[in-house]
């Protein structure tokens, strides 16, 4: 099995998340993709360190989305936390029932990151997962 570079930077990670979020893979309709679909991959690094840098500097909305590009799915301040969170990001910040979430889809909506988002910044982030075993 062919082993990818860790991203090292934050424009490796965004050209990496440019490049691979468009690419359907097996959790979206696809045939599997070891880039997009398997745990610790590119994609899944990629991701990781970027919504670790957004949370760590507070960032605004359109940097998220400068980044990130648009959100997947929304839900708004006061929605309850959806089942199936399973960790939060590297910055560890956790989620709050009054935050609105951003949901940027990893491997279709299998496995999810969540963004927290309260006063127009990012406040936290944990990862939605499908509770299978990895």
């Amino acid at each position: 099995m062919p082993t990818n570079p860790p991203v090292t930077t934050d424009a490796q990670a965004l050209a990496q998340w440019r490049q691979l979020r468009p690419l359907p893979g097996h959790f979206s309709g696809g045939s599997w993709r070891d880039t997009v679909d398997r745990w610790g991959g590119p994609k899944h690094q990629a991701l990781r360190q970027l919504s670790a840098r957004l949370v760590q500097q507070r960032a605004r909305l359109r940097q998220v989305q400068a980044w990130l590009g648009p959100a997947d799915a929304r839900q708004p301040a006061g929605a309850p936390l959806p089942e199936g969170l399973a960790e939060p990001c590297a910055a560890g910040l956790p989620l709050a029932p009054g935050q609105q979430r951003l949901h940027y889809h990893w491997r279709g909506t299998h496995d999810q990151l969540l963004l927290a988002v309260q006063g127009g910044r990012v406040v936290g982030c944990a990862w939605l997962y499908a509770q299978e075993q990895r």
